[in-house]
């Protein structure tokens, strides 16, 4: 049976789509950064790219400070005014107060939080980043990377 594109409905095709466009749009980012452009225009860039192509809200990096004692915020990208502000006033978060984001950085592994994976109740941010609006989700992934064999 043939059929001409466009008139048939294909499940998988949308998908298909949006992943094409976002591979498209990750190989602009890394045209762009074969430019002279500061390094917080090209970690920002990165991140647009990156959160478009995967399909999420936000996405926020946080570094480990030298002294393996806090969580410096890096950048972020789609966080609204009121998210940014928030991050300025606490961008950086003891080790100790980090919640999920030290559980991952000590196990060294992903972790996810969503309906069916709850976050446990030691792994929660203590306040006052607790009440911080752009740590503030009921999902969210934590993906510790390693860096020149460290973390």
């Amino acid at each position: 049976m043939a059929s001409r594109r466009g008139t048939q409905s294909n499940p998988g095709r949308a998908e298909f789509d949006q992943l094409e466009t976002g591979i498209e749009r990750l190989r602009d980012a890394a045209a762009a950064l074969q430019h002279t452009l500061p390094l917080e225009q090209q970690i920002a860039y990165v991140l647009d790219a990156a959160r478009e192509a995967i399909d999420i809200d936000r996405l926020t990096v946080w570094a480990l400070a030298p002294e393996a004692d806090r969580l410096i915020h890096v950048a972020s990208s789609g966080i609204s005014e009121t998210d940014r502000l928030s991050l300025e006033e606490y961008a950086e978060i003891p080790l100790a107060e980090a919640g999920a984001m030290a559980m991952a950085h000590r196990s060294k592994e992903p972790l996810v939080v969503d309906q069916t994976h709850r976050l446990p109740a030691d792994a929660r941010l203590r306040p006052p980043y607790s009440a911080t609006p752009a740590l503030r989700t009921n999902s969210f992934v934590v993906v510790p990377i390693s860096a020149r064999g460290s973390r």
